[in-house]
């Protein structure tokens, strides 16, 4: 699939999404390589389906502002809205938190990630175990 927002087909990303190429500069973490808003691909799909964003939120009962906060990338999907989008569009509700959990962990990471991982780890304190 293809969007009309900028964003290209990853044959990797989960069922073909779309996804934007970013992550943390010198390191290999294919998890932070990755994301789109959960936004995206809603509107992907509403102009696939030719519904509009008001009227999918007339279906699923949820005020079409916050609709629209999803698709504009101004709000996050939360367990609520995963369950409707989920039960809406047929599949689970934990397809569309992966989403908004990817998009959150590289959004952080650009913007904390050099600074944390900077920070001491567990890795330098003594084996508990061995006590």
């Amino acid at each position: 699939r293809s969007s009309t927002s900028g964003w290209t087909e990853s044959p990797t990303a989960p069922g073909g999404w779309p996804a934007c190429r970013g992550g943390h500069p010198g390191r290999d973490d294919t998890l932070l390589k990755r994301a789109v808003h959960p936004g995206v691909v809603l509107k992907d799909e509403l102009g696939q389906l030719r519904i509009t964003p008001a009227e999918l939120a007339r279906q699923i009962d949820l005020p079409a502002s916050r609709v629209r906060a999803i698709i504009d990338g101004k709000r996050s999907v939360d367990g609520d809205a995963a369950l409707r989008l989920g039960h809406w569009f047929g599949v689970e509700p934990q397809f569309w938190l992966n989403l908004q959990a990817q998009f959150d962990l590289v959004m952080a990471a650009s913007e904390t990630g050099d600074s944390i991982s900077r920070l001491p780890t567990a890795r330098g304190l003594p084996d508990i175990r061995t006590r």
